[in-house]
């Protein structure tokens, strides 16, 4: 069969994989969130438009602080990232279709470039527009490419594989591991200091193969499990804790009988 590659093709293939599970887990929390009189329900409904057309980015850049307090009072805050996300695959296949016919070392160089100049437009953007760099896609460009230049160099296999994949594998998940302790500037993100757990997870995908230790952590039944189910988990996480906070549920979780209230209210 002829390799080809359909744009059409692959959008109607990405919204029937992403787009009925988030409608559905927006239409399940939004009666959910009236009927509990969440306070922040005017501004979700504001947003409802911009969440179901990945858009929300847009929308919580002028609306709300990922980092303030009152983040916690916006149920569906995280779909800012599949804003991201699916503007990206909107103007990446068209960025690689016009790159397409042109060697390997000037795919590669392209690339590199459309990563420093969004790398270089973030970091000149003032702490006074962290909102701005923190939601709109063109501060996110060049996070999103570096992951596509490594895709380019394991296609062409032109990867280091020998004997220090594994060390430099697990160097790579330590790292990832490491970044939940760090202190990081937040006025600084997306940045210089984002390139640490960039690095990390560029050393995972490119070093990790079936001979490494980390392989077959990753491939263990319940780990890979929850990679299975990973993209639920992330839409259902976010409202389901911040009504956890509005109704005080993380202070009375023991309590069965206003765990099984909190049920009927989700349920009712």
């Amino acid at each position: 069969k002829e390799n080809k590659f359909s744009l059409k093709e692959f959008f109607v293939n990405r919204l029937r994989r992403l787009y009925p599970a988030l409608l559905f887990c927006v239409l399940f929390f939004t009666p959910v969130l009236t009927f509990i009189y969440f306070p922040g329900i005017n501004l979700f409904e504001d947003s409802l438009l911009y969440i179901v057309t990945y858009t929300s980015n847009f929308f919580f850049s002028g609306n709300t602080s990922y980092f303030d307090l009152a983040q916690e009072l916006q149920p569906f805050l995280h779909t800012w990232s599949l804003g991201v996300e699916e503007q990206f695959y909107i103007i990446f296949p068209l960025f690689l279709l016009s790159i397409n016919k042109l060697k390997f070392r000037s795919k590669v160089s392209i690339v590199l470039l459309a990563i420093l100049v969004s790398f270089s437009t973030t970091e000149l953007v003032s702490n006074a527009a962290i909102n701005t760099k923190f939601y709109l896609f063109p501060f996110r460009f060049w996070e999103l490419l570096i992951g596509v230049l490594i895709g380019y160099l394991l296609f062409e296999k032109r990867t280091i594989d020998n004997k220090f994949s594994g060390l430099l594998s697990l160097l790579g998940f330590f790292i990832m591991l490491s970044s939940f302790s760090l202190n990081i500037n937040l006025y600084k993100h997306p940045g210089i200091s984002t390139l640490y757990v960039l690095f990390g997870t560029s050393l995972i995908i490119i070093f990790t193969n079936k001979d490494t230790h980390l392989y077959k952590l990753l491939t263990w039944r319940p780990i890979y499990f929850v990679g299975l189910i990973s993209y639920s988990l992330y839409l259902w996480h976010n409202p389901f804790f911040s009504i956890a906070k509005y109704t005080d549920l993380n202070s009375k979780i023991a309590s069965i009988e206003y765990f099984l209230d909190f049920l009927i209210i989700i349920f009712s």
